[in-house]
């Protein structure tokens, strides 16, 4: 519940305070007379229009000083004065004299395109100061300045806090101060300032535990393990922005084989070292961890640098690999050309990358002494043999079995049964006229059957009732 008002607070706060920004930021106030030229471009001044005599004298002066006639940057001609590519040293009160007489005043002010700044802030201990900080694209003008506003509770005016513009890191820091128990929400803007005019930062909802993060780990170490050819250990040590007596961090290790694009990460909890067991066989590995606060307040650091390490290789296993590779020193361009029109008939040898001690080097691998085992040969023997017999086996079953069926007639069935439109003739044997039958032969079925009417004058069958004969049967 009360989270939940927290909430409501700081957005009707942030809501009342972007009304205000301007009123706490306000635009520089210029006089009439003021020219405003970019950084870069050529001014041309001139005194008050008129017709002078041509002997007149023009003398033209920068803040009551002198300006002179040779200068690589500056031409004067009568009347007028050229400035080019001007800076920002170039800007003041620019004053023609005629006959040491004042004639013209002209305030001449070098701005540059301000920048809505873009704030970003952190604390990098739970008791350290807050800082909010700002790049610009480019170098600012030495007039530009900066502060931080920082609100806290309703109809109250904001407390200004100021910046300072840091060379070396080319950026505007502020610091903000809070107490360990001060959990409450501010709201902070950037108020960015120059001679001509004023821009701010979006407002931001800050505590003193929604900013936190910490610097990244420090001396990250990875190490391959003896007779491991998958592991490696990686440790590390606390940042030096960070007191580990009282509050401690919880990490992420991030690793990856070289020349690869899939990931891992593993957190290892508040445990400042891991072990990698998934490693690959003899392929460099990029590894880095990140830091973030024991109960999740806050935001990730950033990753660490990148540190490498291939795991452990079989040291006869390396020499193995070596003694295969040789390293040709007169293989010339003719022995390619001849190589690639088919001349070259000694050995076949491509040049390949290879990897040694975890340096990638140009080799040449003789692929005449790639050596296979035999027992490969055994199996495919022994897998071909099995697949012939079997082969034959049941060449053999199935042929037996169509002799069988042919010597059965029943060929002569499906025949029947399948085609209706055929005319089959059925011719008795004729008895020997001088052999006269002891017994009379025995009835066949077929002559009980119907098919015994179905004979016409001419002594053929008819094959419809044959057919339905030899379907019933």
């Amino acid at each position: 519940m009360w989270a939940a008002l927290a909430g409501v607070f700081a957005a009707s706060l942030l809501l009342a305070t972007h009304g205000q920004q301007r009123r706490h930021c306000p635009k520089p106030v210029l006089s009439p007379d003021t020219q405003l030229i970019k950084i870069g471009m050529d001014v041309n001044l001139t005194c008050l229009q008129g017709t002078w005599e041509d002997n007149a004298t023009f003398t033209w002066k920068l803040e009551n000083r002198t300006l002179g006639l040779r200068h690589p940057n500056r031409e004067v001609a009568g009347g007028r004065l050229l400035l080019k590519s001007v800076r920002y040293r170039d800007s003041g009160n620019y004053s023609c004299f005629r006959g040491g007489h004042m004639v013209q005043n002209i305030h001449l002010l070098v701005v540059e395109t301000m920048e809505t700044p873009h704030m970003f802030c952190s604390r990098k201990f739970p008791v350290s100061t807050i800082r909010c900080e700002w790049r610009p694209s480019s170098r600012p003008s030495p007039a530009t300045k900066a502060v931080l506003l920082v609100h806290k509770g309703f109809n109250k005016e904001p407390n200004t806090e100021p910046c300072s513009y840091i060379s070396s890191m080319q950026r505007f820091v502020c610091r903000l101060k809070l107490g360990e128990g001060d959990h409450s929400h501010h709201i902070v803007f950037m108020c960015v300032t120059s001679t001509a005019d004023s821009q701010f930062s979006s407002p931001q909802q800050i505590s003193g535990y929604s900013v936190l993060q910490p610097d990244p780990p420090v001396n990250v170490t990875v190490k391959a393990v003896e007779g491991a050819p998958q592991k490696l250990t990686v440790t590390w040590k606390y940042p030096p922005t960070w007191n580990p007596v009282f509050y401690k961090l919880k990490f992420q290790v991030k690793y990856k084989a070289e020349h690869t694009t899939f990931t891992t990460i593993v957190d290892t909890q508040m445990k400042p070292s891991c072990l990698i067991s998934d490693a690959l066989m003899g392929r460099k590995h990029l590894v880095q961890v990140r830091a973030r606060e024991e109960f999740s307040h806050g935001s990730w650091s950033h990753w660490s640098k990148e540190t490498t390490c291939t795991p452990w290789m079989d040291p006869a296993q390396l020499e193995e690999e070596s003694s295969h590779t040789s390293f040709p020193t007169d293989y010339s361009t003719e022995d390619m050309n001849s190589y690639s029109t088919g001349d070259y008939n000694y050995r076949d040898i491509f040049y390949v990358q290879t990897a040694i001690n975890g340096r990638p080097t140009d080799t040449a691998m003789d692929l005449g002494e790639l050596q296979i085992p035999q027992y490969t040969f055994f199996i495919a023997g022994a897998s071909l043999a099995l697949g012939i017999i079997l082969f034959v086996g049941i060449m053999i079953r199935y042929k037996k079995k169509w002799q069988q069926d042919s010597l059965k007639g029943g060929t002569l069935q499906y025949i029947f049964a399948f085609c209706p439109l055929c005319k089959m003739t059925h011719e008795e044997p004729k008895p020997a006229s001088n052999t006269i039958p002891l017994v009379s032969p025995p009835s066949s079925p077929i002559s009980n059957s119907p098919a015994d009417d179905s004979r016409d004058s001419s002594g053929a069958y008819d094959v419809t009732n044959l057919n339905y004969f030899f379907l019933s049967r």
